[in-house]
């Protein structure tokens, strides 16, 4: 009776033993030769497809993973994701429009079209839907559909300046410049912080009106005086629209507080300081270009076009056959190259 007792305890020891040797892990683990290339690619896919496994009808499951993919260009599987996260949750309106933009980056126009028209029968008094599906319209040219559904909204919000600012575009679109500034003021006169409408009107009037445009670009900047994309229109209306070189540099100077690794706005900066014969500048500038993006072919092309006004064609010709090397097709570069390499060699 005894040994019975000593083997049922010995037994239990066992189990228990095995038990507690388990390795506990919320996140499944698998040797790397098991993963699949799109595991391999981004990890978080091992976690989601073993919660999908576990959770199969799960529609927010489906949109992460659908997030998951797109970002290493799994396009088929994003948007087959996207497909059954709408069809589990068909309420959801912003999987519609998830799905909408899959299929239109992948070249699929037709089939986002209709998932935004479904979506807009669904949802009918919801605004941002009938925005996106204006959109959609007008991305396709159908100019009539887009102003319909924006009807639709100036009956559910006459003074939506969302609204506004989509029949600009619309306008803009089809070349009608007057119409679309007054739209885009209309927008900012019912949402006084619309900076996309005071870019757009900057835009617009710069050609005709610099200075009322610099007005918009101002609004613009007040807003957000950190839009580094703003601050950049700002800069170039300043030099190109309204010749004050010393104001559009002190705004490249405030870009490069911002983000020190802005390599277009040391390449503007570079392009007046060489417009102005400032040389060394005009050099350290597109010298920082390059650092910030060493693939920047024109900040190598014009440090190059420096160092040949200063005599230094050395330094030119080195940056030119850089350009030659990474843009075999930029014609310039080709030809510059080939009148520093004839100076060298005399």
């Amino acid at each position: 009776m005894q040994s019975g007792l000593q083997f049922l305890f010995s037994f239990f020891i066992c189990c228990t033993i095995f038990a507690c040797g388990e390795p506990e892990a919320d996140t499944p683990t698998a040797p790397a030769e098991n993963l699949s290339a799109a595991e391999k690619l981004n990890p978080a896919l091992v976690k989601l497809n073993a919660a999908v496994k576990e959770n199969p009808e799960d529609a927010a499951l489906f949109a992460e993973r659908a997030a998951a993919y797109w970002e290493i260009q799994g396009y088929d599987e994003a948007i087959a994701d996207m497909e059954r996260a709408v069809g589990y949750n068909p309420d959801e309106p912003m999987y519609y429009h998830r799905l909408a933009d899959y299929y239109l980056d992948y070249f699929r126009s037709r089939k986002a079209l209709k998932t935004m028209e479904t979506a807009g029968l669904k949802f009918p008094d919801r605004i941002p839907t009938l925005l996106k599906l204006s959109e959609f319209y007008l991305i396709l040219k159908d100019y009539g559909a887009a102003d319909r559904t924006l009807d639709r909204i100036a009956k559910l919000n006459p003074l939506d300046s969302e609204m506004f600012f989509m029949r600009g575009r619309i306008q803009e679109d089809q070349g009608n410049y007057a119409e679309a500034v007054n739209f885009y003021q209309f927008a900012t006169e019912n949402n006084s912080d619309f900076v996309e409408a005071y870019v757009k009107l900057g835009d617009l009037t710069a050609p005709s009106d610099p200075q009322t445009a610099l007005k918009y670009y101002n609004n613009a900047v007040r807003i957000d005086p950190k839009d580094t994309e703003v601050l950049l229109l700002k800069a170039y209306h300043l030099s190109n629209g309204l010749n004050d070189l010393p104001a559009a540099q002190k705004v490249y100077r405030e870009i490069h507080k911002l983000d020190p690794q802005n390599k277009t706005a040391f390449h503007n900066s570079g392009l007046l300081y060489l417009d102005q014969d400032s040389l060394q500048r005009a050099y350290e500038q597109f010298t920082f270009a390059i650092k910030a993006s060493p693939i920047a072919v024109e900040s190598y092309y014009y440090r190059g076009v420096t160092s040949e006004m200063r005599g230094d064609v050395s330094s030119a010709r080195d940056d030119y056959a850089q350009v030659a090397k990474m843009n075999p097709g930029f014609t310039k570069g080709k030809e510059a190259l080939q009148r520093v390499t004839d100076q060298v060699a005399q």
